[in-house]
């Protein structure tokens, strides 16, 4: 027998035995995969904790280290953000749309667990979560047609209710009389060639520059309620050149 190794501290001998252990599982790879293999079949429950655990100790690792180098790491993902913004937006973007249904139910969710905080939120933020939804008001105003086709309509029916001292008890889709996605196609069925949604509401004093939402029988005309609500109806309304409509018709 040879001579038995004598190690000087603890840890040395803890370093030799895995590096033997190393050695050994090299050499005998096959031999040791097939063994470990055969423990997890018949462990399932120690591989389960196991793996829990070391699940919990990696978590508990990396939220110390995001607390002990929190302004390093926030400095890096500004870093990361400035140079891959562009990249960043269109992945949530596509995110965001693949799962719509999914996001706003976690949001009423977690609205609705954590109520007092939320509007705690909300008070001491009102100016900017305003400016955030003029933002985003803006964006959907000018990048998407149905959204502001519904968002114009609903301001004029609204007006049209005033103008005769009255307040708008209906749905607007209701007093149409079609959805707003029925009106997209009915407006754009009677476009002439010249029109589209990037010029409507444009109006520069020539014809065929731009066009708006006309009503056939003018709104001046209604004088009750019922008025109103025949004359917003959508087959009283058409595509109009706002030349026409705003210099011609409105001084006959």
């Amino acid at each position: 027998m040879g001579r038995k190794r004598i190690y000087k501290t603890e840890e040395e001998k803890k370093e030799s035995k895995r590096l033997y252990d190393m050695e050994y599982r090299k050499v005998n790879r096959e031999k040791v995969n097939g063994q470990m293999k055969n423990w997890r079949l018949n462990n399932p429950d120690k591989v389960k904790e196991y793996r829990e655990n070391s699940k919990i100790g990696k978590a508990a690792q990396a939220k110390e280290y995001r607390k002990t180098n929190k302004d390093e790491l926030n400095e890096k993902s500004r870093e990361y953000y400035q140079k891959n913004k562009d990249n960043i937006k269109y992945r949530v973007g596509e995110y965001q749309a693949r799962n719509k249904n999914k996001l706003a139910i976690y949001r009423k969710k977690y609205r609705e667990e954590n109520k007092e905080s939320y509007k705690e939120y909300r008070e001491n933020n009102k100016e900017y979560l305003a400016e955030k939804r003029r933002i985003r008001e803006n964006s959907k105003l000018a990048t998407d047609p149905l959204y502001k086709l519904k968002h114009n309509t609903r301001t004029l029916i609204r007006n049209s209710f005033k103008n005769v001292g009255r307040i708008k008890s209906s749905k607007t889709a209701d007093i149409l009389g079609c959805s707003f996605e029925e009106f997209k196609i009915y407006l754009e069925s009677r476009w002439d060639t010249w029109m589209s949604w990037s010029n409507r509401g444009l109006y520069n004093g020539n014809l065929n520059y731009g066009w708006d939402i006309d009503h056939i029988v003018p709104l001046s005309s209604a004088s009750t309620e019922e008025d109103v609500i025949k004359l917003n109806h959508y087959t009283n309304l058409q595509p109009l050149c706002s030349k026409i409509n705003r210099d011609i018709k409105r001084n006959l």
